[in-house]
């Protein structure tokens, strides 16, 4: 059965094609300053969205880039909008 023309779903594909010049770095600084402002750590960040420690942090420095599962996830974690994360609005 089709969705909706109105229907969005968050996938890989969509985060990936989304052409508005967010980068990997960019997405990074965002979860950077929302650990900040909810004065929570990498590792703290990590376990309350089973990764480890080592991958928050390389996709925080922009090294890898999340994945729309993950920026959901983190979105739900950190308590924020998944477009907060993207740059689109500010908490």
């Amino acid at each position: 059965m089709r969705q909706p023309v109105h229907a969005y779903r968050l996938t890989d594909a969509a985060v990936r094609d989304h052409d508005d010049g967010m980068t990997a770095t960019a997405v990074g600084r965002n979860v950077a300053a929302e650990l900040t402002r909810h004065r929570l750590s990498h590792a703290q960040l990590a376990a309350a969205v089973n990764m480890s420690e080592t991958q928050i942090g390389r996709r925080v420095r922009g090294e890898v880039e999340f994945t729309a599962t993950e920026i959901r996830t983190v979105a739900i974690a950190l308590g924020v909008p998944v477009a907060a994360l993207l740059g689109e609005v500010r908490p």
